[in-house]
């Protein structure tokens, strides 16, 4: 009906109600195309979402309330959807030549595309559109399985245009977008017309976010085109499937096309603790062994109570603030070693502070070559032996033998000679074998 004071057949403010009961099987309005069912590629009402610019609260819905209710129900083969909410005026931009609303809204990744919605208006006329308000009582429902997870959820909000954003089918975010224009027909600009009630199914909580409506009603965020907007409320409430939900709302807020989404805040990252301890910086031998001392220096070293490789504890010596001494421990094993350094602020790992080795081997004594020799001074002929302690020494100067016993490791036998200038064949045998046959020149 009109009113005599206004233009609406109803008024905003009022309180509606729509209820439609949908089949269970069979096919939508005869239609073949439109079979009903709960199988692949069937309309199951069950499992329905929808929006509505009638204002619902799901906070607070319940299915006897004559002002405020949101539920799906089956009942025998039908399956009932019913909303009753507060009616509230939109605006919309309608073509001048067709008379006719023509809105269309898509969501390209974070970019909203509002096609005759007269978003890009500047004012309640333009050559093209001009702005009409009305307050509909209206609600679509979106039916598919691919959304199942969905069933019950609900936007009310009164924009002319609305779509699902691509993040809501990904689960990474309930995102919407609502378009309409900024100006009613009154040319006031829509800087506090919009609202919307957002019912987020625990179903979808669960599913995607691993979380329960009282979980995120403490934990979620709202944005607008991205950025984060303080007044978003959350409560917990009923979803129309009579399952909880998360409820979060604004009201009011402004036009054009705004791309909202309801989501976990980001997680702060823990403070990171600075740490005071003792700090070594570098070692005096990165390749000790077994008993080699090792200058380990450093930061706030004093604080350091005892050290171990392998588990063995590790003596320490010259402990300071900058530096210390540590032994290599016996049992210590070789090859790439961490320190473990304990100290009043607890324990500390050098990784890979050095490398253990095997420790020299002693060099091996170099037992000097036995020799024999001869030679002539002071009108002696001498004849030497190194090396043959023990052993028998036999010599013959020039066809006279000589024989005597070996008695240490270096030893000189002497023979007094008859002419100086003589050149004297000397041989030397060692216990039978002769070792050498010389020819000595007296002197």
């Amino acid at each position: 009906s009109t009113f005599s004071s206004g233009v609406f057949g109803i008024d905003s403010g009022s309180v509606t109600k729509i209820a439609v009961s949908w089949p269970t099987t069979d096919d939508l309005f005869g239609v073949a195309a439109l079979p009903v069912g709960t199988g692949d590629s069937q309309l199951n009402f069950a499992i329905a979402s929808g929006d509505s610019p009638i204002l619902v609260n799901p906070a607070t819905t319940d299915v006897s309330s004559a002002t405020n209710r949101w539920d799906i129900v089956s009942s025998g083969n039908r399956v009932v959807t019913t909303i009753v909410g507060t009616a509230r005026a939109t605006s919309s931009a309608i073509s001048r030549e067709t008379w006719w609303p023509q809105c269309s809204v898509s969501i390209n990744g974070s970019t909203v595309t509002s096609d005759k919605c007269g978003e890009g208006m500047d004012s309640s006329v333009t050559d093209d559109y001009m702005v009409f308000s009305s307050v509909p009582a209206k609600l679509n429902l979106m039916v598919s399985a691919d959304a199942a997870a969905l069933a019950g959820g609900l936007v009310s909000t009164n924009g002319q245009g609305f779509a699902f954003g691509p993040r809501t089918f990904a689960g990474t975010a309930f995102e919407f977008a609502v378009s309409g224009p900024s100006y009613d027909f009154n040319n006031a600009a829509r800087s506090t017309d919009g609202f919307y009630y957002v019912c987020v199914p625990s179903n979808y909580l669960s599913g995607s976010f691993d979380t329960t409506p009282a979980e995120a009603a403490s934990a979620w965020q709202g944005t607008r085109d991205g950025s984060v907007v303080a007044d978003t409320s959350f409560q917990t409430g009923t979803c129309g499937d009579g399952n909880s939900g998360l409820v979060a709302s604004l009201n009011p807020f402004g036009y054009s096309s705004p791309l909202f989404a309801i989501q976990p805040a980001p997680v702060a990252a823990a403070p990171v603790a600075v740490y005071t301890g003792p700090l070594p910086t570098s070692y005096s031998d990165r390749t000790p062994a077994v008993g080699d001392e090792v200058t380990i220096s450093g930061l706030r070293l004093s604080t350091i109570t005892s050290c171990t490789i392998d588990g063995v504890s590790a003596a320490i010596s010259n402990l300071s603030a900058d530096s210390f001494t540590i032994t290599i421990p016996d049992g210590t094993t070789t090859g790439l070693k961490n320190l473990v350094i304990s100290s009043s602020y607890g324990i500390l790992t050098a990784q890979g502070a050095f490398t253990v080795t095997e420790a020299a081997k002693p060099a091996e004594v170099v037992v000097p070559t036995a020799k024999t020799n001869a030679g002539s001074f002071n009108g002696y002929i001498a004849v030497y032996a190194k090396g043959h302690k023990g052993k028998t020494l036999s010599w013959k100067i020039a066809g006279k033998w000589f024989k005597t016993k070996i008695t240490s490791d270096y030893q000189v036998f002497q023979r007094k000679t008859a002419a100086i200038g003589l050149n004297v064949k000397v041989d030397l045998y060692v216990n039978g074998t002769r070792e050498l046959s010389k020819t000595v020149l007296t002197r």
